[in-house]
């Protein structure tokens, strides 16, 4: 490829037709994986535009025929565009149990890869294709995790000419993404781990796929996960993990393999109606919900932003549920003594359980029912033993009405749970050291 026509860092509808067909992935998909990608204009068919709103019934606004005419990508809400409130349109699969699940299902054979060309961040002399892939249906991970309308995408890093691969993005729920660039007996040429040349002469990314998940790897097998763990109280006195590792298919022949080279669509230029739409592509859960559209997400621009972690955040929660109401929410800085101005708050409601976000190592949250902390009442002490993205716990007290000490431990945290005659939510002192 000649340096003109790569003049003033642009590139044209040719060539860079060219060059997204130049790396265009081969993935791999896991054979007991029943979801497989789609095309987003047959998705669209299959489901109605609804608007969520809290504490009633949700409004319909689309019904099938109309989301899939150009009128879907009206709906951009002011608010979510300058990200400052999240929208509350979503899609809703729709019709009797056969045609959803027809509609989850997606279609191999009708499956688009969709490219999207530009500038590496903070470069002129690189750039980034990405290459997004369409689940309409995401399945169930542990203890939960499915939703519709899944967004999955790999991003190639090319040198200034787009002749050589330097590095590639795999994503993987949300921040857990990775680039991958080291060299390998198979790539001596210092192509990112997972390329590899195919039969036309060019260098095509191979992908692992995650079973239900869709994460993205560039190797099968196994892939241990982020911490989410949660101690079940009374239910099982065991440690559960809620986010069970991703596997990926162990090998090449057991795969069901999709070569994107031949079913490429380009949205480099922002031509596709559905680009626009700024809801949510998934039904609205207590847990899980689908994702907002691509030109929506964070990696869109860069893929290191959405590698970001979330700010640090320990909630106290209403009831044994992580869902359920905040009552207070507060950071990980030691030093912290929460007694009088949260005191009639947390006794109006009770706590019942908490949720941390992205807290650091060696974080200790004791919890009292007076504000004493030398008193002899019921007391909950928590000790952060290593990082932790989301960590919930689900019971303050020990379960039963005796008076008994449990203490909890693994490799994330400790918890010292003492009953006395019952803590029942009632917070009378807080301390975050």
């Amino acid at each position: 490829m000649t340096c003109s026509r790569w003049k003033y860092g642009r590139i044209g509808r040719t060539a860079r037709r060219e060059v997204i067909e130049r790396f265009a992935p081969v993935l791999y998909l896991h054979p007991r994986d029943r979801y497989r990608p789609g095309c987003v204009e047959d998705y669209l068919e299959g489901v109605c535009l609804r608007l969520d709103r809290k504490h009633t019934r949700d409004k319909p606004v689309l019904d099938r025929v109309n989301c899939a005419t150009r009128l879907l990508g009206h709906y951009v809400d002011r608010q979510h565009s300058d990200r400052s409130y999240p929208s509350r349109y979503f899609l809703e699969v729709a019709g009797n149990r056969t045609q959803r699940e027809t509609t989850r299902r997606g279609n191999l054979d009708r499956a688009r890869c969709y490219a999207h060309m530009r500038h590496a961040p903070g470069s002129i002399s690189r750039w980034d294709i990405q290459y997004l892939f369409f689940y309409p249906f995401n399945g169930r991970l542990g203890a939960g995790g499915a939703h519709e309308g899944d967004w999955e995408h790999i991003t190639v890093r090319v040198n200034h000419y787009a002749d050589r691969i330097e590095k590639v993005y795999f994503s993987a729920h949300h921040h857990e993404g990775r680039w991958s660039y080291e060299r390998s007996a198979l790539n001596p040429a210092g192509y990112a781990v997972g390329a590899t040349c195919g039969h036309d002469g060019n260098q095509h990314v191979r992908v692992w796929v995650a079973k239900h998940s869709h994460a993205c790897y560039p190797e099968p097998g196994r892939h241990p996960r982020h911490a989410f763990m949660l101690p079940h109280g009374g239910l099982h006195d065991t440690i559960g993990d809620l986010l069970p590792d991703d596997t990926a298919a162990e090998s090449e022949p057991a795969a069901t393999t999709w070569d994107c080279a031949g079913c490429l669509e380009d949205l480099t230029e922002h031509t596709q109606p559905w680009l626009r739409y700024s809801g949510l592509w998934g039904e609205v859960g207590q847990m899980f919900s689908g994702p907002y559209g691509p030109a929506h997400q964070p990696w869109w621009y860069d893929d290191d932003a959405a590698r970001l972690p979330f700010p640090s955040a320990i909630q106290f929660l209403s009831r044994n549920n992580c869902c359920s109401d905040v009552i207070y929410e507060t950071t990980d800085d030691a030093g912290q003594y929460l007694t009088d101005t949260l005191r009639r708050d947390f006794e109006a409601a009770g706590v019942r359980s908490l949720l941390c976000r992205n807290v650091r190592r060696g974080v200790t949250i004791r919890m009292y029912d007076h504000p004493d902390p030398g008193s002899a009442g019921d007391r909950a002490v928590i000790r952060i033993k290593r990082p932790v993205d989301y960590l919930y716990i689900d019971h303050l007290e020990p379960d039963g009405s005796d008076a008994r000490t449990v203490i909890r431990e693994n490799d994330v945290f400790r918890t010292e749970l003492t009953r006395v005659n019952g803590l029942a939510g009632r917070l009378a002192g807080v301390y975050i050291d």
